[in-house]
């Protein structure tokens, strides 16, 4: 005779703990997902004060906003792809200071600070190599690039192939020629 045994949600036994933390993750990941919630908002404050408490280079950077009004400032201007923003890079998280924009467009502004590539957020790009704003279409589209675009239009990067296999062409005859 075997004993099967049920585990009932309000349960002691490990499995009930199991289930509970297993729905509160699904709960979680459906919350985050309702743009303009209190959940939103509640974890973008934390996630604030979790990077000046623990990264050095926050270690300037003060929380000077309660949670309460985070909360409240934040619900209504809360959208898809949202990032909280410090206008003033070197001031600190209080309302006065703060903005929400997408998260690409903040993601930017923190390159173009350390110098990796020109903020523009009006949308054209410039090319690298002939300084001339094109459309996003008239550059290539390359793997690992940013956003799957490479900063080199494609005339400038046809030039520097075709120059590139002339060398090679070059190097491989005077290599042949003197052996």
């Amino acid at each position: 005779m075997s004993l099967t045994y049920k585990i009932e949600p309000g349960g002691s036994g490990n499995g009930s703990r199991q289930k509970r933390s297993a729905y509160k993750k699904e709960w979680e990941r459906k919350q985050s997902k309702i743009i303009g919630s209190r959940f939103r908002a509640n974890r973008r404050y934390y996630a604030m004060v979790q990077r000046c408490a623990t990264l050095q280079r926050y270690a300037h950077v003060k929380v000077l906003v309660s949670r309460e009004e985070f909360i409240s400032w934040f619900m209504p201007k809360d959208f898809s792809g949202s990032s909280v923003d410090r206008i003033d890079s070197d001031g600190h998280y209080e309302l006065s200071n703060m903005r929400v924009i997408p998260l690409s467009d903040n993601c930017a502004r923190v390159k173009a600070r350390k110098g990796q590539v020109k903020f523009n957020p009006a949308g054209p790009n410039e090319c690298r190599v002939c300084h001339v704003v094109k459309a996003p279409d008239d550059f290539i589209r390359k793997k690992g690039a940013s956003h799957g675009r490479e900063r080199e239009c494609k005339t400038c990067n046809t030039k520097k192939t075709v120059a590139y296999k002339q060398r090679k062409r070059a190097e491989k005859k005077s290599n042949v020629t003197s052996i």
